[in-house]
């Protein structure tokens, strides 16, 4: 019976050092646009203004539509971010900096598309369940949360 929940625990132990890691490595900082931080991006379709395309017509030089989207909650910089509309909202939240360490990244929709207004509230982690991974944290050798 102990056995048993000495490798539960360690399961799950396990699998929150996997996801910290999957989000500290894989992702938090890694994504297009993260070296432009705050800026926005202009994204260019089609050709220049005036520039001649294959059957001599001119085009119109479209631009992507810039939206301003809120972000704020638990993120290093929260405030109002103008990026390209239909972003995903993971990409504007590595725009504010990342999350802070008290963040609870599972509660929000990252695959989110960003239109004109959208709000993006990234949740604190309940002080129960810090204390849980706190615990947790202990438990493992050398762990780390999430970011």
């Amino acid at each position: 019976m102990l056995e048993t929940q000495k490798t539960k625990l360690a399961f799950l132990c396990g699998s929150v050092l996997l996801c910290g890691a999957m989000a500290w490595f894989g992702g938090a900082g890694t994504l297009p646009g993260a070296e432009n931080q705050g800026k926005p991006d202009i994204v260019r379709t089609g050709s220049a203004v005036g520039e001649r395309q294959g059957g001599g017509t001119r085009d119109t030089g479209a631009r992507a539509v810039q939206v301003t989207v809120c972000v704020s909650g638990a993120v290093q910089q929260p405030g109002l971010y103008t990026v390209a509309k239909g972003t995903r909202a993971q990409e504007v939240i590595v725009r504010a900096g990342g999350y802070t360490a008290d963040a609870d990244p599972d509660r929000v929709n990252l695959a989110k598309p960003c239109k004109d207004g959208t709000h993006i509230r990234v949740p604190r982690l309940s002080q129960r369940r810090l204390q849980e991974l706190r615990q947790m944290q202990k438990a493992a050798p050398e762990g780390r949360l999430h970011g």
